[in-house]
């Protein structure tokens, strides 16, 4: 169970700095052009559907993780 707990602590200090990222992407997408901000917003849906695809995952071994 100790692994689990370490993982889990690992998953949601990788949380924290994925959601940072993503503010910063976010707060610098405003600067670009219109064709550029839309190409930074298929790629946040991308990850999205990634983030998706790895909850699945450790929902299958009983563990979670907030986005």
């Amino acid at each position: 169970m100790a692994n689990v707990a370490e993982l889990e602590k690992k998953i949601q200090k990788m949380e924290r700095e994925l959601s940072d990222l993503r503010a910063r992407l976010h707060e610098q997408a405003y600067e670009l052009s219109e064709w550029e901000r839309s190409e930074v917003q298929r790629g946040l849906a991308d990850d999205l559907a990634t983030d998706k695809e790895v909850q699945a995952v450790l929902r299958k071994y009983g563990l979670s993780f907030a986005v």
